[in-house]
């Protein structure tokens, strides 16, 4: 069996605070003797006095605590200025305290003298669990935290000590108040734990590099002095900018939260609250209260969900860092009541506002000193009866307190004048961070227009550079339609950006028959700079392979080996339409049209004799997806005056109008047959003029080519 019984009451006496405490504990242990005990404390009590109270309630019971920033528990709820008492009942598990002193100095010895006390009253027994409640203050608490591990070697919890002030920083053993010490609290036996670390702040703004550091002191950051660097980030501020810590990365990817808690306005150090590495990458961090409270629920749904399913656990021991308080405000309230909503009803909670906190970051590992977390460790020895162990009532007012009506009511009074100072204090601290705000929004301001004026001035040339290379694309198509004896032809092609993909052209090859004229027309995959840059590259190699000699397929297969070096695993391609219109050398005979296909759509041939079309559809794959391909040449015999050749990119057919209704190829059809008696130029013009108006006046989403010849 393992319970965990709380008490916990606010009061401006420290004798009917800790009376009421008393009261509620006895009351929930049913006549159970403690086998230990954890207080933790506002720093305005009699400290010693609330020492000498516990002990004789409960002779000789092992007792830690310390003073906190805050307190929480199932006893009361959230309070500033409260007394929270957590005692352990159990017939299985064993407890040792130890303390560890002279901390500031030698943490690895303070580590291993409170190892060493605590293991002393069960030597043969190995540690189970161990929790901590060290001082932080001048000390480089990730050394300490790392000992502690390592003298215990089982998992390590705790948060170090906290008060109203730094200076108000105490550490509780048996019935002595101490300072820079450590108090630990082990516990042996078939007692087990789960955690979850909530690491809510979130890096910001770009990473740099320490320069220099002394200690905990960070002298440079980025090539300026530590104080300028976060002043040039967030603007003018006096006090240390805490709620904006740092990011400390590791190798693996992983950060480190180290707060700031000294300015040295004369060097420009900061001291943070554990040393940062000389060389180490950095990011400043920020939170948002409902980032915090989402990043809460987030670790505790986890925690539940990983819990294994033979373990229930018996009390939980949470640690917040005090930073998170000043974060929520108003909203701390929500991080216990979260623990409370994911946790077994009934489940003893405890915890405290820490100046740091300490947990390992996954099972297994050892513990390491948090900044700006929430720890919450759930633990018993698994058969969870402490939660199921029915709680009696405890009556309020306390009997401490209602003595004398006239006293109770002077205790109320300085009581509400203790929190109106709390408040007026926050209210400083509200102020710092208004001014930290408003700094930091002067400064995204300015930066802001700088980023816009630097915006405009690259936007300037990249409309420069564009325009040149609409210019130069241009030029790279036909300028003239070509003269070719039996022939009319036309061309257009119009890109929806500044630069396309679309291409056509016409083709001088040696060695063809006399009079024959070759057009090619092709569409690289997408459209923009990227795809005219591929259809440059295709039209000169095409160019230069036509100006060798050679058939149709010849020029195609040499051109796809060509460009598939480039493509390969670009994800781009191109189709091609190749066609060579060849008449009878000597009329005796109708001239033929050859073609390759390489992916692209079928030209369409009209016979205004016949009033039909013919698609030539024969063809292969497009270039530049497989290097070896074989493309096939294809004839069309029947080749007559009157005939009507379109070869155009898919940017017409697929255009849709504002209804989603796409053009279509029975349109394009259509506008073939009714102006078949006009010029080639007209039947190009009569598509495009029919095609706007369809679109009527919603933008190109793709290039659009169209070639026309007539047959003489």
């Amino acid at each position: 069996m393992f319970r965990a019984v709380i008490g916990q009451a606010q009061c401006v006496e420290t004798e009917c605070a800790a009376g009421n405490v008393i009261r509620q504990c006895r009351a929930r242990l049913a006549g159970a003797a403690p086998g230990a005990g954890i207080v933790f404390s506002s720093s305005g009590f009699d400290l010693p006095q609330l020492l000498d109270i516990t002990a004789q309630s409960f002779p000789d019971m092992p007792l830690i605590g310390c003073t906190t920033a805050g307190q929480f528990s199932t006893a009361l709820g959230l309070s500033l200025d409260s007394i929270c008492l957590v005692l352990f009942v159990s017939d299985t598990v064993r407890f040792g305290v130890g303390l560890g002193r002279n901390a500031l100095a030698d943490p690895e010895g303070a580590a291993s003298e409170a190892a060493a006390m605590a293991r002393a009253a069960w030597p043969d027994e190995p540690a189970s669990l161990a929790f901590a409640f060290p001082e932080a203050m001048g000390l480089t608490p990730g050394r300490l935290v790392s000992a502690l591990s390592a003298a215990f070697g089982c998992p390590v919890f705790g948060g170090f000590s906290a008060g109203e002030g730094r200076d108000d920083v105490r550490q509780f053993f048996g019935r002595e108040v101490v300072r820079g010490a450590v108090p630990v609290l082990c516990m042996f036996g078939p007692v087990r734990a789960c955690f979850a670390v909530s690491n809510s702040w979130r890096p910001v703004g770009r990473r740099v590099r320490v320069d220099a550091v002394d200690g905990a002191r960070v002298l440079r950051i980025d090539g300026k002095t530590a104080v300028d660097f976060y002043r040039d980030t967030l603007g003018p501020h006096g006090l240390p900018a805490t709620e904006m810590p740092l990011a400390v990365f590791a190798d693996d990817g992983r950060f480190a939260i180290r707060g700031p808690m000294d300015y040295d306005e004369e060097g420009g150090g900061i001291v943070f609250s554990d040393v940062v590495p000389e060389g180490a990458e950095v990011r400043i961090t920020e939170a948002t209260r409902e980032g915090v409270i989402r990043d809460v629920a987030r670790s505790l749904e986890e925690l539940v969900r990983i819990m294994p399913a033979d373990f229930i656990p018996d009390a939980a021991l949470a640690f917040s860092c005090s930073t998170r308080r000043y974060i929520l405000g108003q909203r701390s309230r929500e991080e216990f009541e979260l623990m409370r909503g994911h946790f077994p009803p009934g489940l003893p909670i405890a915890g405290f506002h820490a100046y740091g906190e300490i947990s390992p970051l996954a099972p297994g590992e050892p513990a390491r000193f948090h900044n700006c977390t929430l720890v919450t460790v759930l633990f018993g020895d698994g058969k969870g009866d402490g939660a199921s162990f029915p709680v009696p009532p405890v009556e309020a007012p306390a009997p401490e307190c209602a003595a004398d009506a006239m006293a109770m009511k002077d205790r109320e009074i300085r009581f509400l004048k203790k929190q109106l100072a709390r408040s007026e204090q926050l209210i400083v601290r509200l102020e710092h961070l208004r001014d930290i705000g408003a700094g930091l929004q002067s400064r995204m301001n300015t930066e802001l227009r700088d980023a816009n004026l630097i915006i405009k001035e690259k936007n300037r040339l990249l409309r420069e550079a564009l325009a040149l290379a609409e210019e130069v694309q241009l030029r790279l198509l036909p300028r003239d339609n070509p003269a070719v004896p039996g022939f009319d032809i036309a061309g257009k092609s119009i890109s929806c950006d500044e630069t396309g993909g679309d291409y056509y052209d016409y083709l001088a090859v040696p060695g063809a028959w006399p009079g024959s004229v070759a057009i090619v027309v092709g569409d690289v995959s997408g459209h923009g700079v990227a795809s005219a840059l591929l259809m440059t590259t295709a039209r000169a190699l095409l160019r230069m392979r036509a100006s060798m000699g050679g058939g149709p397929a010849c020029h195609v297969e040499d051109l796809n080996r060509l460009l598939t070096q480039d493509t390969a695993e670009t994800g781009r391609f191109v189709t091609l339409f190749y066609l060579s219109m060849e008449p009878s050398p000597d009329g005796s005979r109708p001239g033929r049209m050859r073609w390759v296909r390489a992916g692209h759509d079928p030209a369409l041939v009209y016979d205004p004799k016949t009033g039909g079309f013919l698609e030539l559809s024969e063809g292969g794959v497009p270039l530049g997806i497989i290097g070896d391909v074989a493309y096939e040449e294809f004839v069309f015999e029947g080749m007559a005056g009157g005939q009507v050749v379109a070869l155009g990119t898919d940017g017409i057919w697929e255009a849709r109008n504002r209804n989603g209704e796409m053009f279509g190829k029975k349109r394009l059809r259509r506008i073939i047959k009714e102006n078949t008696d006009l010029a080639a130029r007209k039947i190009v013009s009569a598509v495009f003029e029919e095609l706007e108006a369809f679109r009527r006046g919603l933008p190109a989403e793709d290039d659009v080519t169209l070639v026309v010849v007539k047959v003489l």
